[in-house]
């Protein structure tokens, strides 16, 4: 399944962070939802594929 940031975030906050582990990777994102909710999720990769597919997705979202 892949994942589709946009549909958890409408905005996202300037600043965001990411871990870089032995056995995957972690992304930590905070921003609003479609109903202007404050939203903070972290998602969780095991294979360098997915996150870096995650990272191209950032690119597209809206920062507030």
């Amino acid at each position: 399944m892949l994942l589709d940031i946009h549909q958890d975030f409408a905005t996202l906050n300037e600043e965001n962070r990411f871990t870089l582990a032995a056995n995957g990777y972690a992304l930590y994102l905070t921003g609003t939802d479609h109903d202007d909710n404050y939203v903070s999720k972290t998602y969780v990769f095991t294979d360098q594929k997915g996150f870096f597919a995650a990272l191209q997705q950032l690119e597209t979202m809206e920062i507030s």
